[in-house]
């Protein structure tokens, strides 16, 4: 990376910290520079133009989300240097707007996912487990503590991390939340000890995850599993909304993927109730 944009993105983090943001929020936002920075084809990061960036933007074959995401990375990117006097323009307002994705649910498969996790050694098989079991994302996984696994009278719990600040406690099977355990306690409090502040990085989990898993599916359609099962077990949206974390129950929608007899089902169970 050159030096120019390796000094602006260490001068960006603190201004991320100041608005609040989550370590694991601020590692993607950084990944999501240096992605552009090393590609670009310019030193300077204060040189870019609107051009320049539409350029390069338009030839990066980012699905809907990723393109949002990255929109805007650059955005508060640019949006601190314009504060700090580093640019008098933005060249993230040429940024096109783009709308969210439309509902494409892809749960990977039981027949799929069972073969994996087969022949998972130990560290791969809990991260399978926690997108396929507990329905979290790859930045949750990343920070698993010894300290967040709890046990009640109801069973055991996961207080997990989220987007935005936000915790929410999912409940864990013990068979998963023993293994969690052990493992925490053999990585000295982490479940997936690394060089990023202790652990692995989100990036890195979600790589070793897209590695085991064949095409096209990757860490979040353990996600979408976890939320279509959940859906066809008769979970309510609302819960189901809870346990992934989401803010809208419009996002959970995107995630599930009723069952093709669901829709037929639903209609002849209101016949059958009003039938005389």
């Amino acid at each position: 990376m050159p030096p120019e944009w390796r000094g602006g993105i260490e001068q960006w983090i603190p201004w991320l910290r100041s608005r609040g943001l989550k370590e694991s929020s601020i590692g993607a936002r950084v990944e999501h520079l240096s992605t552009l920075a090393r590609s670009i084809g310019i030193e300077d990061p204060w040189s870019v133009t609107r051009d320049d960036l539409i350029d390069w933007v338009g030839a990066q074959g980012w699905a809907t989300e990723s393109r949002r995401s990255r929109y805007t990375s650059i955005g508060q990117f640019y949006g601190f240097a314009l504060e700090r006097g580093l640019v008098d323009i933005s060249p993230a307002n040429a940024l096109p707007h783009v709308r969210a994705a439309i509902a494409n649910p892809r749960p990977i498969p039981h027949e799929t996912y069972a073969p994996v996790l087969a022949r998972a050694d130990d560290r791969l098989t809990l991260m399978l487990r926690l997108g396929f079991e507990a329905g979290l994302r790859r930045a949750e996984m990343a920070v698993v503590h010894t300290r967040d696994i709890s046990r009640d009278l109801g069973g055991w719990t996961l207080n997990v991390h989220g987007k935005g600040g936000k915790d929410r406690a999912v409940p864990l099977n013990d068979s998963l939340a023993l293994a969690l355990r052990a493992a925490c306690l053999a990585g000295g409090g982490w479940c997936f000890p690394g060089d990023y502040h202790g652990h692995l990085s989100a990036p890195y989990i979600g790589k070793l995850l897209a590695r085991a898993l064949p095409e096209p599916w990757t860490a979040h359609t353990l996600r979408h599993a976890f939320g279509t099962e959940l859906l066809r077990l008769g979970v309510d949206l609302r819960t189901i909304q809870y346990l992934l974390g989401h803010s809208s129950v419009a996002t959970t929608q995107r995630y599930t993927k009723p069952t093709d007899e669901a829709p037929r089902a639903a209609v002849d169970a209101l016949r059958n109730r009003y039938a005389g």
